[in-house]
Formats: structure tokens, sequence, C-alpha cells
């Protein structure tokens, strides 16, 4: 990194990463479901995760996140990334989201965020709710076919 790109002179694009938690249990998911004053997607469901700060790993970013989040302690080292997805909204901001499955973790899971989400629920993994938010399900949809990588929001042409 050069000087100036140090001191934010350079005209570089920035990508923002950002990381989604499949807490499994059984044949069920963890979801959370967003207040309805919440700037995005307002009563949608959503899985766990969030941005991540900088100068953290993924994994480790996973494990800040659900702490905040919900309370209970990951494991590092027994998360599995299982699907990273470069998206666009409609706005033009693009972000990359970490898709990790976590099957172990310790502590009592609670909503420590009740001013965004009004519930925590588990879910049967066959019957998920239709207002799961549209990138969660698209990426799910990959996930269950075998797909480590997609793309969502962009227009292609034909």
């Amino acid at each position: 990194m050069t000087e100036q790109d140090k001191k934010g002179g350079n005209n570089m694009f920035q990508l923002s990463p950002f990381i989604t938690v499949i807490l499994k249990k059984d044949n069920k998911v963890l979801l959370l479901k967003r207040v309805n004053n919440a700037k995005w997607y307002p009563g949608c469901f959503v899985f766990p995760g969030g941005k991540m700060d900088g100068n953290e790993t993924v994994t480790l970013a996973a494990c800040r996140e659900i702490k905040e989040e919900l309370g209970i302690t990951l494991y590092p080292e027994k998360l599995k990334v299982v699907h990273v997805c470069h998206y666009k909204r409609k706005d033009g901001f693009e972000g990359l989201d970490f898709f990790l499955l976590a099957e172990a973790w310790s502590g009592e899971l609670c909503n420590k965020e009740p001013k965004k989400h009004e519930s925590i629920e588990w879910i049967d993994k066959d019957e998920l709710p239709k207002d799961l938010i549209p990138l969660h399900t698209y990426a799910l949809d990959k996930i269950n076919s075998g797909s480590f990588y997609s793309e969502f929001g962009w227009q292609t042409k034909n």
C-alpha cells in the first residue's frame, strides 16, 4: 500500500465484507425477525451476522457478531465457510458475504439487540418463511445445490 493509499488519496474501489452465520441444530436453522421499523428489510427474517470491522478474520468476525447479537460463543475452528456471494444492491452498493455454518456453540441464546430484531426463531430448514430476505434465500439455494460461490443482484446482458 502506498502512502497515498494510506491517506485515502486514491480512487481505489472498496468492496464491503459481511458475514452471515447459519446456526444449525438438528433439522432447524436459527433466524432473526427484524423489527418493523428496521432500515433494511423491515419485518423480514434474516440469518444472524453483519459487517466485518477490519483487522479481524472472517471466522473471528462471525464469532464477534454472534456474541453481539445472540450472546453465545462460537468456536472459530468449528466454523465452516460454506458459501461466498458477491452481491450488488439496487442503489449500487456492492458487498461480499461469507456464509458460515455453525453447529457447535456454548451459552444461552438470547436476543441481545431487541431494537433491531423482534425475535429469534428455530425454523425447519425445509420450511423457511417466504419473507426471508432475497439474498439469504438465494445463497441458501446455492449452498443446497453445492455451489461455493455465487453472484446476486447483477444485471446480465444476453
